[in-house]
Order: C-alpha cells, then sequence, then structure tokens
C-alpha cells in the first residue's frame, strides 16, 4: 500500500466519525463521498459549488478509487447540503 491509500484512509478514519442526520430511507449519496468531494475539489480550487460538481463529474474515473458513488456523482447536492446536514 502506497503512502497515497495510506494518507487517505487518515480522511476517511478522521471525516467518518461526523454524525449524518439524513433521513435513511432519502438518501441517495453517502456522506462521507459527499465530504470527500467537497474537500478534495476545495483543494483543486473550486470555489462553488456547481465548480465542485463539475470537478466531480470530471473526476469521476479517479474518486471512484476512493469511493463507493453507489448512485454516481451527487448532483445538486452542495446547496441541499450546506442548509442542513453540513450546518454546525
Amino acid at each position: 500500500m502506497g503512502k497515497e491509500r495510506l494518507y487517505m484512509g487518515s480522511f476517511f478514519d478522521y471525516f467518518s466519525i461526523i454524525y449524518d442526520p439524513r433521513q435513511e430511507g432519502k438518501v441517495q449519496h453517502k456522506l462521507i463521498d459527499i465530504l470527500f468531494i467537497a474537500v478534495a475539489a476545495t483543494v483543486c480550487r473550486c470555489d462553488e459549488w456547481h465548480e465542485m460538481e463539475d470537478w466531480a463529474f470530471a473526476k469521476e474515473e479517479w474518486l471512484k478509487q476512493y469511493l463507493e458513488l453507489p448512485n454516481g456523482i451527487p448532483c445538486g447536492w452542495m446547496p441541499k447540503m450546506t442548509g442542513r446536514s453540513l450546518r454546525v
């Protein structure tokens, strides 16, 4: 296992403790997948929600190396998540 994989494991260990308040039957995308995409896109200088979504679609094959993405790339999720689940 390379250093990159070890670093990614640390991300998932750290962020997996975040409580997901969404209703189970209404969830299409895993919170950890959404958080990973948001952080990775931000590191890649995406400043707007639509930029993060565009980035995720462009990097889908790379993202699938680390994420399950059971329903593909989340689409239109950031504005919804900001108001509810990501509220601190």
